[in-house]
């Protein structure tokens, strides 16, 4: 039941100390930017950790200094769909305070377009 393990999800992250989650975030950051699938990739889909998840944009800012294109799901008419992004300065917490129509701009486009195009 997905609200049951998001619920549990959550209690578990609460209870870890700040040292705990910050080390934590700095090792998955460290995973990720030596991961050898992830070094040759130009286009990543990601997600904007908010407060309570891993903190995951140390390695956005270095797909961004490595002219990697980051995109971010956004839900917009009964779907979702991921919007290219340029800096992580779009984003203000929480998440849901996202200026879309900023990140968005005239070449944003869902992730199946650019495949298509």
């Amino acid at each position: 039941d997905k609200p049951f393990l998001r619920k549990e999800y959550q209690l578990l992250l609460s209870s870890l100390s700040e040292d705990v989650y910050l080390r934590s975030s700095e090792i998955i950051c460290k995973k990720l930017s030596i991961d050898s699938s992830l070094r040759y990739m130009t286009h990543i889909c990601s997600y904007f950790p908010s407060s309570n998840e891993v903190d995951i944009r140390p390695f956005l800012n270095l797909c961004f200094e490595q002219g990697k294109h980051l995109y971010f799901p956004r839900y917009d008419t009964n779907q979702y769909v991921f919007v290219e992004v340029e800096s992580l300065e779009q984003f203000v917490f929480p998440p849901t305070d996202i200026d879309w129509q900023a990140a968005q701009g005239d070449a944003a486009k869902t992730i199946n377009d650019r495949t298509n195009a």
